[in-house]
């Protein structure tokens, strides 16, 4: 029967590298026979493999490239796979045969090397949306929403016209019929989400206001995004390496704004 010497993990590259004591037949590795979990002896809260094989030809050195949900869902636990001490492999006969058709023994070990998750995230698409007062950012891994900055990102028009998210609101007095109210202006902020690889940003009346009276931004689709440094970072920690004023993102999908304006009070003196 065969046996599996070691396993590494590569968060960065998205790869899984499996070593064995003889050749194996590599069509029939079922990576999702195998589970990686904080403890050997521990079976909870595992997560389950799904990738795909890299090559192809049988060997006793087998890579799998993991899939971007799988990968997402790693780089998401913090108590998992970040080292060599919280990494354990456990699987079953299934996972593979050697090339007579000798299934594996059901096991469990320890991973050799994991590297964990060093690169920054990437911003691949946006969608700004006037209409519904909507800022929406896409990343190429999951993100951290609890950290996201929002003061670090504007939306720029034109070659230089920079408009800060500022997140400001403040209480207004409003007089109608001689009586006074007071309320809130609503501040731009992120909406309610778990990690995940693209968030809303809510825009606030301010910052609203502050785009549509700028012709750049507010009537066609010469818009681009513009992340600091310490914008938006990744589930290990990592931040967004922020663009220069010259290399910006161009908005993915742009909405105008199409709603009627409404008079909301007015008075007489």
């Amino acid at each position: 029967k065969p046996l599996l010497l070691s396993f590494e993990v590569d968060l960065n590259r998205s790869i899984v590298r499996f070593s064995f004591d003889e050749v194996i037949r590599t069509s029939t590795l079922a990576i999702d026979q195998f589970y990686v979990h904080t403890d050997g002896s521990n079976l909870a809260n595992g997560v389950q493999l799904d990738g795909s094989i890299m090559v192809v030809s049988n060997s006793d050195v087998v890579l799998v490239e993991l899939t971007n949900s799988c990968l997402n869902e790693l780089k998401n636990r913090s108590d998992l796979c970040t080292d060599e001490q919280n990494c354990f492999g456990i699987f079953d006969e299934y996972l593979v045969t050697d090339m007579n058709g000798n299934f594996i023994d059901a096991d469990a070990l320890s991973v050799s090397v994991v590297h964990p998750d060093v690169s920054a995230p990437v911003l691949v698409n946006s969608t700004l949306d006037l209409d519904r007062h909507v800022l929406r950012l896409e990343f190429n891994e999951i993100v951290n929403t609890a950290e996201v900055n929002i003061s670090q990102i504007s939306i720029v028009g034109g070659e230089t016209i920079f408009v800060p998210l500022t997140g400001e609101g403040a209480p207004v007095m409003l007089e109608r019929n001689s009586s006074r109210s007071t309320v809130t202006v609503p501040r731009t902020s992120l909406t309610s989400s778990p990690n995940g690889t693209m968030f809303d940003i809510l825009l606030g009346v301010p910052d609203v206001n502050a785009l549509a009276a700028l012709r750049s931004t507010s009537t066609h689709e010469n818009v681009r995004v513009h992340l600091m440094g310490d914008a938006v970072p990744d589930a290990s920690g990592n931040f967004f390496p922020g663009d220069r004023t010259d290399v910006l993102a161009t908005v993915g999908h742009y909405i105008p704004d199409e709603t009627n304006p409404l008079l909301m009070w007015w008075t007489f003196n």
